[in-house]
């Protein structure tokens, strides 16, 4: 853990999303006691998981025997 006197810089640097219990967007609340409110999370990380394949095949990121992609190649 850093010290410092700074007390905006030690929330930047000690927190993460998960301190963050709930957020409200235009009146309307985005996460509700630690969860997020009107999102299909299932949904969210095939579309996130189907870009991430798109990009590394058109980078033509090389594979693993078991199908997954090589780190920092």
């Amino acid at each position: 853990m850093v010290l410092t006197m700074d007390p905006n810089g030690a929330v930047v640097l000690g927190m993460d999303a998960s301190n963050v219990d709930t957020v409200f967007v235009g009146g309307k609340p985005r996460k509700w006691k630690g969860a997020l409110v009107g999102v299909d999370v299932a949904q969210l990380r095939r579309q996130v998981e189907h870009s991430r394949d798109w990009l590394l095949t058109q980078a033509k990121w090389p594979k693993t025997v078991l199908g997954g992609y090589l780190p920092g190649h």
